[in-house]
């Protein structure tokens, strides 16, 4: 039996409305949230002893037991005008932390992924890496005429996502593009124009060079060159080694790093030139508090008296 439910977008507001000094201090921060499909939404009496309000679970998901892969957002609310209630968030090793959220307070999750950690001692905090990928050519003197074709190319994709691709061109032939040169359907590359579906796959620029002579280790050096133009699409984003490639008897490699550090630039890097291995960015590794947990239950517990709270999850 299909649905008749659609996902649909959350949209969470929080304004401050405060005015000092005849001037407006608060602010107002919307976040919207897609293809949410599942809503649960209670109020329950916490007594003076601790109650569950949710949990999580891998696989065993069902009335208040959630996917912690699925929980985008959740807030607990303390409906009481007087009193506070303490919540006790627990992680999958059994770690857990208090908080006291006071009457009319509310406490909020974006996503269950991760949560704090107590320590003992001072938090380790990774402060991520850039991702790098080496590009090899097979022989830095090799100057054989034909080795390369124009129209060949490279396709690099930075951690931001902007894809640059850069085309081979033959200054050997009359009228061929310059080096740099953001090409178009109609941009000369000695005898061709560029590939339609390379044009539609992201900005384009021209790696030109007298095909007829250049040695492999003036390719690396080339494209290195022409990622750093003002015209690249991935200058700052992307960039090779300093120095010169030798034109050498054997293998020769240029390092490339990516500008912005992180996971995200754990990108394919896509080729066919066939004298040039590429390999796909590795290393990349988000900045964030070593051994974060995700949670594995919320509970609540009111010292005072039986204290009303409204529980409000939206997930996947």
């Amino acid at each position: 039996m299909a649905t008749s439910i659609s996902a649909s977008t959350l949209k969470v507001t929080i304004e401050e409305n405060i005015t000092l000094n005849k001037t407006q201090q608060g602010g107002t921060n919307t976040m919207s949230i897609k293809s949410i499909t599942d809503i649960y939404k209670r109020i329950i009496p916490v007594p003076n002893s601790e109650i569950t309000l949710y949990d999580t679970h891998a696989s065993n998901v069902g009335g208040s037991t959630f996917d912690v892969d699925n929980v985008k957002y959740a807030r607990i609310t303390n409906k009481d005008n007087t009193n506070y209630v303490d919540l006790i968030i627990k992680n999958g090793e059994n770690d857990e932390y208090g908080i006291r959220v006071e009457a009319g307070a509310s406490h909020i999750f974006f996503d269950h992924t991760l949560v704090m950690e107590a320590n003992s001692s001072a938090i380790t905090v990774n402060a991520g890496a850039a991702a790098t990928a080496d590009l090899t050519v097979a022989d830095g003197d090799e100057a054989a005429s034909g080795q390369f074709t124009e129209g060949e190319y490279i396709k690099f994709i930075a951690t931001s996502g902007t894809v640059g691709i850069f085309i081979l061109a033959d200054s050997a032939e009359t009228g061929a593009v310059s080096s740099g040169t953001v090409l178009t359907s109609t941009s000369d590359l000695g005898t061709t124009t560029p590939s339609a579906s390379l044009l539609s796959a992201g900005t384009c620029v021209a790696v030109t060079m007298n095909l007829n002579t250049c040695t492999q280790a003036l390719l690396l050096n080339e494209l290195r060159d022409t990622m750093g133009a003002s015209t690249s699409p991935l200058l700052n984003k992307i960039s090779g080694a300093a120095g010169t490639v030798p034109s050498s008897n054997g293998n020769q490699s240029l390092t490339f790093t990516q500008a912005i550090f992180g996971s995200a630039g754990n990108t394919v890097t896509t080729t066919d030139i066939s004298q040039l291995t590429a390999a796909d960015f590795t290393g990349g590794v988000d900045g964030a508090v070593d051994d974060l947990q995700n949670i594995s239950s919320i509970s609540a517990i009111s010292k005072l008296s039986d204290v009303d709270v409204e529980v409000f999850v939206a997930g996947v």
